[in-house]
């Protein structure tokens, strides 16, 4: 079966952050149920199509709308997944990891 070619082609580099949506009070929303609420034919996936129609970016130009899917599609599968964003800290735990000492 032939992959159809996706609405967009990454240009410039790989633009990345931390892929999470955040609330007001700073906490990520789980990826999952942002999946589950923007994923329209069920398939457990969220294609561009879906991901355009979305509440968070429907007003957005369609550039606008790929650069914002492309920084969420970390594989690069043209689909958003929960593998697509990075797990979420232990809650408590805010001190950030310590670096190893530097090997002399």
């Amino acid at each position: 079966k032939d992959k159809p070619e996706p609405p967009f082609k990454r240009e410039g580099g790989d633009k990345r952050h931390d892929g999470g949506d955040k609330r007001h009070d700073g906490e990520r929303k789980d990826p999952r149920q942002m999946i589950r609420m923007l994923d329209k034919d069920g398939d457990g996936t969220v294609s561009f199509e879906e991901f355009r129609n979305s509440p968070m970016v429907k007003n957005l130009g369609e550039d606008e709308q790929e650069d914002r899917f492309e920084e969420l599609d970390r594989n690069d599968d043209l689909k958003l997944t929960a593998d697509d964003f990075p797990p979420q800290p232990p809650r408590g735990d805010s001190k950030p990891p310590e670096n190893p000492p530097a090997a002399e």
